[in-house]
């Protein structure tokens, strides 16, 4: 692993840290501030105030105590400053799952975290994400 690839992974890690802390301001600290969210039901959250906004929400909420976990699938490198990172998720203990979500399975929501990650000032940020939900196979 790079430098660079180890910051990719600290960075994924703080967001799974973050989730299952149910802390909203962590989970957007490393966005920049105009970073578009586009969430599992397709609404687009723009910039990081509005992300932290839902999030919060849905800490409180249908996601309070949930867990989650994080994987990096692949990191493709578009420059040396630019980078798409392509997570599988794995959120357990939901309280409830939101209007129009349906669970993978039985308590269980798999979704696929797409992300667009730019460095500046010496770090990495998220620019944009997008999360879909790995919907149910037929019965």
């Amino acid at each position: 692993m790079t430098g660079n690839d180890e910051e990719i992974a600290a960075l994924v890690c703080h967001l799974e840290e973050a989730w299952n802390a149910g802390d909203a301001a962590a989970w957007v600290q490393d966005c920049l501030e105009d970073a578009d969210f586009i969430n599992i039901r397709g609404e687009i959250l723009p910039g990081r105030q509005a992300s932290e906004t839902r999030h919060a929400f849905m800490f409180k909420g249908p996601f309070r105590g949930s867990r989650l976990a994080i994987s990096i699938r692949s990191v493709r490198r578009l420059s040396p400053d630019v980078a798409v990172v392509e997570t599988d998720c794995r959120l357990t203990n939901a309280q409830r799952m939101p209007a129009g979500v349906l669970p993978t399975e039985s308590g269980l929501l798999l979704t696929r975290l797409k992300q667009v990650l730019v460095r500046r000032d010496g770090r990495w940020w998220i620019a944009a994400s997008q999360n879909t939900a790995v919907v149910p196979g037929p019965p």
